[in-house]
């Protein structure tokens, strides 16, 4: 079988190559050969994974650039060259490599592709950010020696009037460039691309069914197609484009409102941080909202940015879109159905590191005083406040009379783990490792809910902070683990169809049924003896974190590998609606979570309840420490 593919060598999440570790096994078990042509570094490929195939690389004699910091230099170069371009085909943007990164080998284009750096990345063509292009790309460009500049350009306009058919695409991104660009290409095409927007304008006054389609056409790209340049009085450009403007958008003070543009049919849009700017991406998938990140509604597509400071005119910005924040701590974004204010988050002061992905807000930190491990990081995830439903519903597989169905309100956010507690973290703190299965990237088990203790102590002593990092409630175990979500799994529902065999749980959970799979230590478990297994092994054990896929909020682990300490007795649960419960007030067992890699198929369920003693220190319990909002 020849497969032709990077094995989600580009894929930050792991989770693309989660998926194809799962499918090579399946494939070579069934008997398959796997025979790989790969358009990247074998480097960027799991080691675990790569060994399932014979391979070669494509395009030999390109130089595979492998130096993070040479391939971001390469990738903003990138986006310089193709600033004009307002639509980006994949052949395209070949030329463009060709022309000014000849010797990056072709998974460069992948890479920009799928980077961030476009706001829109649909397989026949991709829509480059034009206020990020505008803004920063734009002047760059200009800035290029005019003999590769005319060439970009003409091969922009050979890709537009011959092998596309697309002039209103290439007349467009003409009145983007300063006249000095303008000068490089055909004359011709310059008073063709005025002529067609005169005729824009002409058409917009008609009241014919020609005018209302190029109006709602035109509507939602004015705001933001075009750079302000192109606007000031003087330009070549202004009369024009202000005539658009005035006949499309604006109002009679000159600003435009989203409550006088044509309603398209509510949409959600997901709005997510990076530095120095704000991304609004639409929602393709709930699962990837589910509550996690700040949502918009419009059925405009536009929305009002607020003024920092009072006699100020809003900004108008695009759904989908991005938005340079300017050092702002808060922004203000209104629309015709919903207003919301987005305010600068502070990190907490024990992180070395944060950041914002399509999961929300991370921080992280090391154990500097380690010297083998110094380098190393424990990213946690941002939980927000909210309310859910906590236990099972009935007719739920796998279902225990302990789960009683009830409200929990949750009134502050909090920082988890997105994996479990890891063995190099661990031993970085308490000097040893009780683990029986050794591995610095596996789960640490052995550990007694006491031990738990000691370690968050120590902890918090050696990041210099007190009392900030504990075991999560139950109910902030659950309420994060679900992720959004009300179903078994946070994938969807559950089938049981033995002790051991619950199919769903393949792709998210190391549970009884399939931890042995592709087994990777000399040490394990005898689980020959386990019933009613997915699959068939005898030696089993944990397993490295984040080997399977997240959940919504970007947490791993969650279900499966090793059984995580609460810090609640376990007790009966209250019927009513519960705020910020810590459970019981005293009992005998301590409640753990999640299943694990020992567990039956009906255990690894985001309801179900384990409760053991808290001295036991048994090879399936870990532990996923958090940290209040306040820390």
């Amino acid at each position: 079988m020849l497969i032709l593919s990077d094995l989600g060598a580009f894929d930050s999440t792991g989770q693309s190559a989660a998926r194809w570790l799962i499918w090579a096994r399946r494939m070579q078990a069934s008997g398959h050969r796997l025979l790989l042509l790969l358009p990247c570094s074998p480097r960027r490929v799991p080691a675990e994974l790569l060994a399932l195939f014979r391979w070669q690389t494509w395009q030999p004699s390109h130089e595979l650039i492998e130096d993070p910091a040479v391939r971001q230099e390469l990738l903003q170069q990138l986006c310089v060259l193709t600033a004009p371009v307002i639509r980006l085909e994949p052949g395209l943007l070949r030329e463009f490599r060709e022309f000014g990164t000849a010797t990056a080998d072709g998974s460069l284009e992948l890479e920009f592709w799928n980077c961030g750096l476009l706001s829109g990345t649909d397989p026949l063509a991709a829509t480059p950010n034009r206020a990020r292009c505008i803004q920063e790309w734009l002047p760059r460009f200009e800035q290029l020696d005019a003999d590769l500049r005319q060439r970009l350009l003409l091969s922009v306009r050979r890709w537009r009037l011959t092998r596309k058919a697309q002039p209103e695409i290439w007349f467009e991104e003409l009145f983007s460039l300063q006249p000095q660009s303008r000068r490089l290409i055909p004359e011709e095409d310059w008073q063709d691309a005025f002529s067609q927007h005169a005729e824009f304008v002409r058409r917009l006054r008609e009241n014919s069914a020609w005018g209302r389609d190029l109006r709602a056409w035109l509507r939602p790209a004015l705001t933001h197609r075009y750079p302000p340049a192109a606007f000031q009085q003087g330009s070549e450009t202004d009369t024009l484009l202000q005539a658009l403007y005035s006949e499309l958008i604006s109002t009679s003070d000159g600003v435009v409102s989203p409550h006088g543009l044509p309603d398209q049919g509510e949409a959600r849009f997901q709005v997510c941080a990076a530095p120095g700017v704000l991304r609004l991406n639409a929602c393709e998938n709930e699962l990837i909202g589910g509550g996690r990140a700040v949502t918009v509604k419009s059925g405009t597509r536009v929305m009002q940015l607020q003024p920092p400071s009072p006699g100020q005119h809003p900004q108008p910005v695009s759904l989908p879109g991005m938005l340079p924040t300017h050092g702002r701590s808060e922004v203000t974004l209104a629309g015709e159905l919903q207003r919301v204010t987005l305010q600068q988050f502070q990190p907490p002061k024990w992180c070395d590191g944060a950041g914002c992905d399509r999961f929300g807000p991370w921080v992280e930190f090391g154990i500097p005083q380690s010297a083998k491990y110094a380098r190393l990081r424990q990213r946690l995830r941002w939980i927000p406040a909210g309310e859910f439903w906590m236990g099972s519903a009935e007719g739920e597989a796998g279902r225990r009379e302990d789960e009683l169905r009830h409200r929990v309100r949750l009134s502050q956010g909090y920082w988890l783990f997105d994996s479990a507690c890891p063995q190099w973290l661990w031993t970085s703190v308490m000097g040893s490792n009780p683990s029986r299965f050794q591995d610095e990237f596996r789960p640490v088990e052995r550990v007694s809910w006491d031990d738990c203790k000691g370690f968050l102590s120590r902890l918090n002593e050696r990041l210099g902070v007190s009392g900030v990092f504990r075991l999560p409630t139950e109910a902030e175990w659950e309420y994060a683990c679900r992720g959004g979500s009300e179903s078994a799994i946070y994938t969807g529902a559950l089938t049981i169809r033995g002790e051991n065999d619950g199919p769903e749980l393949d792709e998210v959970a190391w549970y009884g049924g399939n931890s042995g799979v592709g087994y990777d230590l000399a040490e394990g478990y005898d689980g020959s003896s386990w019933s009613e297994k997915q699959y068939s092994f005898s030696k089993c054990g944990s397993r490295r974190v984040k080997a399977k896929l997240s959940n919504p909020w970007g947490l791993y682990d969650m279900l499966g590998n090793v059984y995580e300490w609460c810090s609640d007795w376990y007790g009966d649960y209250d019927s009513e609606l519960c705020v910020d419960p810590i459970g019981v007030a005293a009992g005998s067992l301590r409640v753990v979570r999640g299943g694990g890699w020992y567990g039956a198929a009906r255990s690894v369920r985001s309801a179900f309840r384990g409760r053991i003693d808290p001295q036991d220190a048994s090879y399936r319990l870990g532990l996923r420490p958090l940290s209040a909002a306040s820390g």
